[in-house]
């Protein structure tokens, strides 16, 4: 299901005469996926956002994370 290739051209913007294939790393079709995400006050107006997430396949691990503050302004 879905886009399956693991390759590509890719060239520069400059020179788009010159392009190569270059070949990826052939993901597992089954896996497990999951993420956490977390918010938390920050002071009086603030909160502290954190998410987390990972990818586990054969062939392929990969995992991500973000950390955000936002302050309301009044």
């Amino acid at each position: 299901m879905g886009d399956t290739r693991s390759e590509g051209n890719v060239g520069f913007l400059s020179n788009p005469g010159f392009s190569r294939k270059v070949k990826g790393n052939k993901a597992g079709a089954t896996g497990l996926q999951f993420g956490a995400g977390l918010s938390l006050p920050s002071g009086d107006q603030g909160t502290i956002f954190v998410d987390a997430t990972a990818d586990i396949r054969s062939g392929m691990t990969s995992a991500s994370g973000t950390t955000s503050e936002v302050d309301a302004i009044q």
